[in-house]
């Protein structure tokens, strides 16, 4: 990992020691120096950050060298300078998507009644949300409540923002039902066989007066009123009949006959001791047993 950053240079010197005096004097580390006698050469490693100086350095003090091996981080700077273009294009790029997403690229109306998505555009556009608008100067609440009020046909707007695209979410109104004025009647009815002694009626038209007696399912109160009205035809009134409903409303009391059966078992015991037999009664209510009899071993 460490050759990454270092580049193998040999300088050619008949005096090694004055190389070595150089670079002390200059401060300038260098790294596995190899001194080879045969042919007056040095070998050592120079760290990239210290490349440019080690080599202006030699050239000033007249030391012919030459590159070995130059490791890859070493040589990014010249592909840099080759690529000078490239990179400046990818920069420019990368600086262009990070600041498109403070604008307003793309404009998005969810809705498919073109009516409607036209009305929204022009009020956007009213509102100088346009293409390339900066995007933290919107009002989001602001655009929903003047789409709301200046936008015909829609009972909702939602507006979002998803990176650089404006979303704009409508939803139609749904038309009033119409209101029906005709009311259907409603009866009051016997519920059980009897005889009306009392009647308190705040809306209908009681059919069986106080005092009469009735099924069950009888009619007591009608939700049909007769109503007469008068109409003039040709100079002469004409009483006109019809009706009205209305929906009955009131209590009445009556007397009614109702009768209801139950029954109770009950156990027998039959003891026999002694010779003599013994035969007990009880009745059983509601899971407690009543004896039907007097006298026993409790001395009753």
């Amino acid at each position: 990992m460490k050759e990454l950053f270092f580049t193998d240079y040999l300088v050619h010197c008949p005096s090694p020691q004055k190389l070595y005096a150089l670079l002390k004097e200059h401060s300038l580390q260098t790294e596995n120096i190899v001194s080879d006698s045969t042919d007056d050469s040095v070998r050592l490693s120079v760290s990239f950050v210290r490349q440019k100086r080690f080599g202006k350095l030699l050239t000033r003090h007249g030391f012919a060298f030459e590159k070995q091996r130059e490791g890859a981080f070493c040589k990014l700077p010249a592909l840099m300078k080759a690529r000078a273009g490239l990179l400046t294009g990818a920069a420019i790029c990368a600086a262009a998507i990070l600041t498109a997403q403070y604008f307003v690229l793309t404009v998005d109306v969810l809705t498919d009644d073109e009516t409607i998505r036209t009305d929204v555009m022009n009020v956007m556009l009213e509102d100088g949300v346009t293409l390339g608008r900066y995007i933290p100067s919107l009002n989001c609440l602001g655009l929903e409540r003047d789409l709301k009020q200046r936008v015909t046909g829609i009972s909702w707007a939602g507006v979002s923002i998803t990176d650089s695209r404006l979303v704009i979410d409508v939803i139609k109104s749904v038309g009033k039902s119409k209101r029906h004025y005709d009311r259907m009647p409603s009866n009051l009815v016997a519920k059980h066989s009897g005889t009306i002694e009392k009647a308190e009626i705040y809306n209908g038209l009681l059919k069986t007066p106080v005092g009469s007696g009735v099924l069950r399912g009888d009619l007591l109160v009608s939700g049909r009123i007769p109503v007469r009205k008068r109409e003039v035809h040709d100079g002469e009134k004409v009483i006109v009949e019809s009706e009205k409903c209305v929906r009955s409303i009131g209590t009445l009391y009556g007397r009614y006959t109702e009768v209801r059966t139950f029954e109770q078992p009950y156990s027998e015991q039959s003891m026999v001791m002694n010779g003599s037999r013994d035969d007990r009664r009880y009745l059983c209510v509601f899971g407690a047993e009543i004896p039907l009899f007097i006298g026993g071993d409790n001395g009753l």
